[in-house]
């Protein structure tokens, strides 16, 4: 069984996180303090939901849709407030489009082109529909403060953006009292936690077309690490560009890790293949390794790197971190995955990936238990824990015990459109559905219901949540802010 840190452990791995800007006690970046999953202050956890459920402690009173209508950055905690990053569209009105030069081609058109021709036009039609779409409507970044106790709404900062292929989901980041946002075509801006208030506003060099760079900020001591395409370092303070790295350092939606050694601030990113390792001060790189990692995005715990790629020929792999290099010390390749990340607790790591929860030895990384899942595409959402807790919040609300020696389920809950969580057991009986099933006609109806009540609610897809205090905050499907009181009563 798992046992907890003890506090002087507990305080010997958070130490260096201060000094990295990875505060302790809040979850101020994607993933948490240590970007890792991670909330090493959390309280004992509910192992139960309560018979008739768990009502949110709040709701925000405003929707903030999600996906490419707001994209999916991730909620941040930090000094008793939430923080939400939207990027949304308005409608321009008495807009008169221009007739398309590319339309859609239907199968006899297409067969008349070449690959190379249909290749080229299929190029020019999705740049007009871009273009198109940038006459027709208005972007705009919202960054949203809510108290983190009530949910009331504190302030909105809001801030003139560009068209983007999908809505920019990067998430930000909170250090001394800094917010850090990183915007559509390489804005990137602070803002000021307690007043949202702008402070600085930083243009990053370079051609930015209109993909969005969705990767989250970091930030290490007083460096923001930005990932647009390549990375980027600024000052916190000022938002003076500091460094710049290669093109040989792209990066596709993976977002950086911040690794502390001997008072040192290292960058860890993915760059498809590799793993490289900068020096956060100046950006210099130092080695790089091969990885296969993909979208998912590097984890650190201790002086070891876990990666995770898209494919069982990248599997999770994991390193012995130093300065100079990485050394390989395993490889796992019984998951895979196109973008969620692993997260360690103790000296094991859970990992979610082909629809199926894996349990991992970090001493040498045999497979100690795994267990299939029945969810449909969770894609993109990474695992978090708390206290000896895992949590996944895809679909509905999926929490197990963090126990190297079997898969206990403790919490499986789903949501209705009210917010409630609870078992599904539990909305079935609400809804009448058994009854309803016993007819072929009540079967459509029982489906109907379920597919408005139960499946079109829930956490949204493609966020992570942020948990903090025993309290976890969601992005929801319905496009509403909700926090959850998990706390053991």
């Amino acid at each position: 069984m798992f046992l907890s840190l003890t506090t002087a452990v507990r305080a010997f791995f958070l130490m260096p996180l201060l000094a990295a800007g990875l505060c302790a006690g809040q979850w101020n970046h994607w993933r948490g303090p240590q970007r890792n999953g991670v909330d090493p202050d959390s309280p004992a956890l509910r192992s139960e939901l309560p018979s008739d459920g768990l009502l949110p402690m709040w709701t925000s009173e405003e929707n903030f849709p999600t996906g490419g209508s707001g994209g999916w950055s991730s909620p941040v905690v930090a000094d008793g407030c939430v923080f939400v990053l939207t990027h949304v569209r308005n409608r321009r009105e008495g807009v008169e489009l221009p007739p398309e030069k590319f339309k859609s081609l239907d199968d006899d058109h297409r067969a008349k082109l070449t690959e190379e021709q249909l290749e080229k036009y299929e190029s020019n039609r999705r740049e007009e529909q871009q273009r198109r779409r940038a006459l027709l409507f208005q972007h705009e970044e919202r960054l949203t403060c809510f108290d983190a106790a009530t949910g009331k709404q504190l302030w909105v900062n809001t801030h003139d953006s560009h068209q983007t292929r999908y809505a920019q989901s990067s998430s930000p980041a909170v250090v001394d009292g800094i917010i850090i946002v990183h915007g559509a075509r390489g804005v990137v801006r602070a803002v000021d936690a307690g007043s949202g208030e702008g402070i600085w506003r930083t243009q990053l060099p370079g051609e930015f077309d209109e993909q969005p760079h969705p990767a989250s900020v970091a930030v290490a001591g007083s460096v923001v690490v930005i990932v647009a395409g390549r990375p980027f370092g600024l000052d916190l303070k000022s938002g003076k560009l500091l460094w710049q790295g290669s093109d040989e350092l792209r990066s596709d939606n993976s977002s950086p890790a911040v690794w502390m050694h001997r008072g040192e601030s290292y960058v860890l990113l993915h760059t498809g293949k590799e793993t490289a390792c900068l020096s956060a001060n100046d950006g210099r790189e130092i080695w790089r390794v091969e990885s296969q990692a993909g979208r998912s995005s590097p984890v650190v715990t201790g002086d070891r790197l876990i990666t995770y790629g898209n494919s069982r020929k990248g599997g999770v792999r994991a390193f012995a971190l130093s300065p100079e290099r990485a050394d390989p010390l395993w490889k796992n390749t019984d998951v895979a995955d196109e973008g969620s990340s692993p997260v360690p607790v103790g000296e094991h790591l859970y990992v979610h990936g082909d629809r199926r929860l894996v349990c991992i030895d970090m001493a040498d990384g045999k497979t100690l238990w795994r267990r299939e899942l029945d969810i449909e595409r969770p894609r993109y959402t990474s695992l978090v824990a708390a206290g000896e807790q895992v949590i996944f919040a895809a679909g509905g609300l999926l929490c197990f015990a963090a126990d190297p020696d079997q898969y206990r389920l403790l919490v499986n809950g789903r949501f209705d459109s009210e917010g409630r969580l609870a078992t599904e057991e539990y909305f079935r009986r609400e809804l009448n559905i058994e009854k309803l099933e016993q007819t072929a006609e009540g079967q459509k109806q029982a489906q109907s219901i379920w597919r408005k009540q139960i499946e079109s609610s829930g956490p949204a897809q493609c966020v992570s949540p942020a948990l903090h205090d025993g309290r976890i905050y969601l992005r929801l499907r319905n496009g509403s802010i909700a926090c959850y009181d998990l706390r053991q009563p």
